[in-house]
């Protein structure tokens, strides 16, 4: 049982070391034409291949099985979806820091992995106040996701979704005071 358990280890790290010298500086300079396009600061790319190396060690018959069948596209896909996991979690908390007012720390990089602590902490207190449908496109919208990806997912125009949050967000304004619409300050 050891044996086999060391074995699949051996494997698994050996599978790793060839995806890391067989396809490493494609996938970082891929990485880096990604954070140059949405605009992200270029030590996203780092932080994204970081944690899809944490992804392959985690999923790795899944990876191995989808290197296979689609070789190195796959692997882009995965570094890709890392990186827009990384986009949504700082939306996320630049979201969750309007209605908090400067709460949450300004660093994006350390809390960035804790958003979710935030999220369902948030979430906790609208489900009283919304209907089940506006609560789930609240959720998506403070997770980071855009109009269109919560339509796409809830198949409904991304106008339709704009509608939904807008409306949301007056009926949450009165249970957060100045996150909706932000009171300008009184000249004296």
């Amino acid at each position: 049982m050891e044996i086999d358990n060391l074995h699949s280890i051996q494997a698994r790290d050996g599978f790793v070391c060839f995806i890391q010298e067989r396809h490493h500086e494609q996938l970082l300079v891929y990485v880096q034409g990604l954070c140059r396009r949405f605009r992200h600061c270029i030590s996203y790319a780092d932080d994204a291949m970081q944690q899809y190396y944490l992804k392959v060690l985690q999923f790795y018959e899944a990876t191995k099985a989808g290197y296979e069948a689609k070789g190195i596209r796959f692997l882009r896909v995965m570094v890709r979806n890392e990186l827009l996991g990384m986009s949504r979690k700082r939306k996320s908390l630049a979201r969750l820091g309007e209605i908090y007012h400067g709460a949450l720390p300004k660093s994006t990089d350390a809390l960035g992995w804790a958003a979710e602590t935030y999220i369902a902490e948030f979430f906790e207190k609208i489900v009283p106040f919304l209907s089940g449908e506006d609560a789930r496109i609240m959720r998506l919208y403070i997770e980071g996701y855009s109009h269109e990806e919560i339509g796409e997912e809830l198949g409904m125009k991304p106008s339709t979704v704009g509608v939904r949050i807008h409306r949301a967000k007056k009926i949450l304004a009165p249970h957060f005071e100045g996150w909706w619409r932000k009171k300008k300050p009184r000249i004296q």
